[in-house]
């Protein structure tokens, strides 16, 4: 029975045969089908459209409140899912008659395009290379003092990375000493003497 100030209504979508649905369009009730089906047939747009084509409600309030509680039901939405992805399915089928179209169209701009999609989609795939030139024009000086810095960083010993016999590294392997400036070398060579004795 209508609520106040609403009409009954019929459906103006015509549920599926049951044997052309999937699971989740079989665990609703005819008029949650039709809203389904409703609400894809308008794109989603306009799920207040799709329940009052639906049959739910007669006023404007009242079909939106539906169309709130249908959107927001855990089995319409699997069902909207379902549905969506059964058109795109069939959908594939008019996407290859678009390419094989657009393929035999001499003066279509896409046509090249549309034969390599074609031929990929066959198992031709069309094999494409790139390549990529790393210029570096750093010095070797430059390179092993690059090296000698990160290894520092990181804790490891030059030589590792660069060789025992290489020059750079091996002076980057000094040993730091401590030291104290002299004015007068006389002076430092009398206590020297002083302490031998």
């Amino acid at each position: 029975m209508p609520a106040a100030g609403e009409t009954a209504r019929t459906s103006m979508i015509q549920a599926p045969p049951e044997y052309s649905l999937g699971p989740a369009m079989l665990a609703l009730s005819k008029p949650m089908r039709c809203f389904v089906v409703a609400l894809l047939e308008t794109g989603g747009i306009d799920a207040t459209r799709a329940a009052g084509a639906a049959g739910y409600g007669g006023t404007q309030n009242s079909q939106w409140q539906a169309a709130h509680r249908l959107s927001h039901n855990p089995k319409v939405m699997l069902a909207i899912k379902e549905e969506a992805d059964k058109r795109l399915r069939a959908g594939a089928i008019l996407a290859a008659s678009a390419l094989v179209e657009i393929c035999g169209d001499v003066r279509h701009k896409d046509r090249f395009k549309a034969a390599q999609e074609l031929l990929n989609r066959a198992g031709l795939i069309v094999q494409t290379e790139h390549k990529v030139i790393v210029e570096d024009n750093r010095t070797t000086d430059e390179i092993e003092q690059a090296i000698i810095l990160l290894a520092r960083r990181n804790g490891i010993d030059p030589t590792k990375l660069l060789g025992p016999a290489n020059k750079a590294a091996q002076k980057a392997e000094a040993i730091d000493g401590e030291f104290e400036e002299v004015d007068d070398l006389s002076d430092l060579m009398e206590e020297a003497n002083e302490d031998s004795i």
